[in-house]
């Protein structure tokens, strides 16, 4: 799931071209929304896979 998010992130900074708001503050606070979501994404399903003991810290 980090690589899947990772290339995501990777992906939509490099390559995707997201439209425009019209106000720089606006566009800008969405694609932090954006990749913060992804960031979690990865980090709820990192600690549902320990707290489901498909992975155990050893």
């Amino acid at each position: 799931m980090g690589y899947f998010s990772a290339f995501l992130a990777c992906h939509m900074y490099f390559r995707h071209q997201f439209a425009s708001t019209g106000s720089t503050l606006l566009d800008q606070l969405f694609r932090a929304v954006v990749y913060l979501g992804l960031a979690a994404w990865a980090g709820i399903v990192a600690y549902s896979r320990l707290d489901l003991l498909y992975h155990t810290p050893h």
